[in-house]
């Protein structure tokens, strides 16, 4: 009975794990499914739309198999190497060395490859050395380490005379290793290879940093899934699993036959058998993702500058992509005029920075917001636009053009998406309506408020709150705004930036301040959701009012084609293509004046008075008000900023640091019981055998 109570735990044990493990994929294959609508393989079909998202697949296989056989012969040779030194301390010295990039985080190593990168690259005069070749060099770096150490248990295993025995029969020393050693050590190295080739498809950081302008899967779905995770995301994720599952099914198989066949005396044709199909797949494999897509005929329109390159640096999901039935608005642009556009994204206008300051990559339009476009301004990186060749650029509403302080910064920017920040209420817990900012603060709410995880909509919020100047340089103003946001900490549920979509849309908070192009995302998935612009008394708006801004950066080395693709991005069709894709307020006055846009105010009158209040509508006469607007704060305020804000946060990284130590103490707990537990099973079998022989 102890031995069947035994079992039945360890079964049941067993039967949790492989559902902890297995039910997020079965719960990603069934999402990959649209089972409320009539197209059940919506997602899937979106997928192969989605030219982005194919060329990131195609990337990722061609870097996976060139960077796993090529790290699979150097750690095989270097494997050999190794064990032929007799050395023991060099040996050592050497594996300490070797382990070196496994036992590293990724961030630093990463780090180490760009630095070295960018001293070797520049001697060559290599200005955009960030791409293909810096992303296939890291991967083939980090990839050794494991063909090593996979190959050398094999070598130490192997008879150490056969290699002898072969020569003394007749074979020359590097004959002797094809046809004797790597067979005998083939399975090593097989294994090497199989881990190269999936480390290098599920690397991340890693290629976040060395890959430039080369996307990945891993970067492509990080960009994607920032917000909600579009449908493609899960058929591609479902693809990769069953193409997985498959390939392990076919090895099994093959494994199988190839122990009857050894058994028969077939070992050499089973192994041989084996071999074959494994380099027949990755040829099928690199065939099908390396060769290029037939080109389709284009009848151009302006094919002035066809056969040159764009790089475009823009906020991840800020463009129609062909996702969800909207146009591929990139795709089209190069059919259209023969260009090459490299797309990128990034998540914040501070990564934008970064990336423009460590250099590696010429970009030719960027995408900032009005604070940092200032900054980017300042610091050298912007260029004046010649507008005799934006003829679009009339589309624009006069009162999005010249909003800033100076002539010359006005000359550099064309106005690409505006909006506002407002407060996002749950109704099936808020009662009232909010009015101002006063709710983010009310106890009536504890632990259902959500609040900005960044500074300076945070300090923004805190500061209209108290009538302070957003822009202000007096550190007493900061510290009345930071005495304000410790006020507020004790009914915060949580500091949040993407983060928000889940939280609102399933209903796991109560009210939140967010933008609102993207509250419309989320009423989608929970109509109780409602959004409001704090004012105060006199009815004036008391929230930050933002427009990200189209530049061209000094670095450009194709000006007048950047100037082609801004004029493209105002064209009335493709303005209203990405309107309708990201759900932002447009400064574009065809796209608001356009009768089939989806947020036009005949069409849905809800949705416009929230992206076009007054103070945003383009047909308006309402002026932009310049005080709602972040500008770029000097060195000492942002440092000001900062240190504030991180005194605001300690607390809550605190209350984080004693969870997961309770986390880590339950674990522990569970860990011990489950031993004690083995210890009382085994000493009652002991009792139970004495027993019985006695």
């Amino acid at each position: 009975m102890t031995k069947k109570r035994s079992g039945l735990l360890s079964a049941v044990y067993i039967a949790i794990v492989v559902l902890f493990l297995y039910s997020p994929i079965a719960l990603l294959i069934y999402r990959s499914f649209d089972f409320g609508s009539n197209d059940v393989f919506s997602a899937y079909k979106d997928f192969f739309k989605n030219t982005e998202a194919k060329n990131a697949l195609k990337n990722t296989m061609v870097i996976a198999v060139l960077s796993s056989c090529i790290s699979t012969v150097i750690g095989t040779a270097a494997a050999v190497g190794i064990s032929k030194y007799k050395n023991r301390r060099f040996k050592q010295a050497v594996m300490m060395v070797t382990n070196i990039p496994m036992t590293s985080p990724d961030i630093v190593t990463a780090i180490s490859l760009v630095l070295l990168f960018g001293i070797v690259f520049t001697v060559f005069g290599v200005t955009n050395y960030l791409g293909f070749a810096s992303l296939l060099i890291a991967h083939i770096t980090f990839e050794i380490p494991y063909v090593i150490l996979s190959v050398l248990p094999k070598i130490n295993q192997m008879d150490v005379n056969l290699p002898q025995a072969a020569q003394d029969l007749g074979c020359k020393p590097f004959a002797a290793f094809f046809k004797v050693e790597l067979p005998a050590i083939s399975a090593g190295v097989w294994t090497g290879f199989f881990m190269a080739f999936t480390l290098s498809i599920d690397d991340f950081v890693i290629s976040r940093i060395t890959a430039g302008s080369y996307t990945t899967l891993p970067l492509l779905i990080y960009s994607a899934a920032r917000k909600k995770v579009p449908d493609y995301i899960y058929a591609l994720s479902a693809i990769i699993f069953v193409v997985v599952l498959v390939l392990l099914i076919v090895k099994n198989v093959i494994s199988s036959r190839d122990a009857k066949k050894r058994v028969l005396n077939s070992k050499r044709s089973g192994k041989g058998k084996r071999i074959s199909a494994l380099v027949l797949g990755v040829i099928v494999c690199a065939s099908v993702f390396v060769l290029p897509a037939s080109a389709e005929d284009d009848g151009g329109i302006n094919r002035k500058f066809e056969g040159t390159t764009l790089t475009v640096f823009n906020w991840g999901e800020y463009i129609a992509d062909g996702s969800d039935g909207s146009m591929d608005v990139i795709a089209e642009f190069e059919k259209e005029t023969g260009i090459d556009v490299i797309y990128m994204t990034y998540a914040n206008n501070e990564e934008l920075l970064a990336a423009l300051n460590n250099g590696g990559i010429t970009y030719d339009i960027v995408v900032p917001s009005d604070y940092m476009f200032e900054r980017l301004y300042i610091e050298g990186y912007l260029s004046p636009i010649n507008y005799d060749n934006i003829p679009n650029y009339c589309n624009v509403a006069d009162k999005y053009k010249g909003v800033f302080d100076s002539e010359e910064l006005n000359a550099c920017y064309v106005p690409n998406t505006i909006g506002m920040v407002g407060v996002i209420y749950n109704t099936d817990i808020v009662e009232e309506t909010p009015t101002n900012w006063d709710i983010l603060w009310d106890d009536k709410y504890a632990y259902q408020i959500l609040m900005f995880d960044n500074p300076r909509d945070a300090f923004a919020i805190s500061q209209f709150k108290l009538g302070l100047d957003i822009n202000s340089t007096n550190d007493a103003d900061w510290d009345k705004a930071t005495e304000e946001l410790m006020a507020q900490k004790s009914v915060v549920k949580r500091y949040v930036n993407d983060e928000i979509f889940d939280i609102m849309e399933n209903g796991y908070a109560a009210v939140a301040p967010y933008y609102a192009g993207d509250f419309l995302t989320m009423k989608d998935s929970n109509d109780a959701l409602e959004f409001c612009y704090p004012r105060d008394d006199n009815g004036e708006l008391i929230t930050n009012q933002f427009i990200d801004v189209m530049c061209i950066t000094k670095a450009s080395q194709n000006k007048e084609a950047a100037e082609m693709f801004i004029n493209y991005i105002l064209r009335e069709d493709i303005a209203l293509e990405v309107a309708e894709y990201i759900c932002y307020a447009s400064p574009n006055t065809t796209v608001v004046n356009n009768p089939d846009y989806s947020f036009n105010k005949e069409n849905d009158e809800y949705c416009y008075n929230i992206l076009y209040p007054e103070e945003l509508d383009p047909n308006s006469d309402k002026g932009f008000n310049k005080k709602l607007v972040f500008r770029h704060l000097k060195t000492e305020t942002l440092s000001k900023m900062e240190s504030s804000w991180a005194s605001v946060k300690a607390q809550v990284d605190a209350t984080g640091i004693y969870i997961t130590c309770i986390a880590i103490l339950l674990v522990l707990a569970f860990l011990i019981a489950v031993k004690l537990q083995k210890k009382r099973s085994r000493r009652i079998d002991e009792e139970y055998y004495n027993i019985k022989n006695a």
